[in-house]
């Protein structure tokens, strides 16, 4: 449906996120959690501010046209190895239960070359950006709205920085 936008999936999911979090014992600063705009740096600031251990950013992508782009990608600041670990776990776990192609682990300077992404540029802990899928994906959508896969994927976001923080293993 081409109605879908990627609010109507990243607030559902990042609610997810944040409910499994909780669960896990894990205390949780969302930067929003209604349907309000919140500025870049806002979102720096308010993970900054509340001293958060990680910053994980929900989205889903958008080729821009009509390259038929598909799959999850997270992810992590240039040059920062500590997130760019944060980032393979969650991915790896992502990648196992999602129903959509793994296109990996990418550095924010494969799209922005000079500065990579303001959120993950910002702020000061461990940081990702994940790519659930591409709402102008047909395939992708499909699968995207369904309460499965908001849930799945939701999980193995927790799953995966309980294998990066070692209190799991990958499975």
């Amino acid at each position: 449906d081409a109605g879908i936008h990627e609010k109507d999936l990243t607030l559902p999911i990042g609610r997810l996120v944040a409910s499994e979090l909780a669960t896990a014992g894990a205390t949780v600063i969302m930067t929003r959690q209604t349907d309000v705009f919140i500025p870049l740096t806002g979102r720096s600031d308010i993970a900054n501010n509340s001293h958060a251990d990680f910053f994980v950013s929900c989205h889903i992508n958008d080729s821009g046209g009509p390259r038929n782009m598909s799959g999850t990608i997270t992810f992590h600041h240039k040059g920062n190895a500590i997130s760019r670990v944060l980032a393979e776990c969650i991915q790896h776990e992502i990648a196992k239960v999602s129903g959509l192609s793994n296109t990996g682990v990418w550095s924010d300077g494969k799209i922005y070359p000079q500065s990579g992404f303001s959120v993950l540029r910002n702020t000061k802990m461990p940081g990702v950006l994940i790519e659930f899928g591409f709402i102008d994906n047909a395939g992708d959508r499909k699968r995207m709205v369904t309460d499965q896969f908001q849930m799945a994927v939701a999980k193995a976001v927790v799953q995966g920085i309980k294998v990066y923080l070692g209190d799991a293993k990958a499975k």
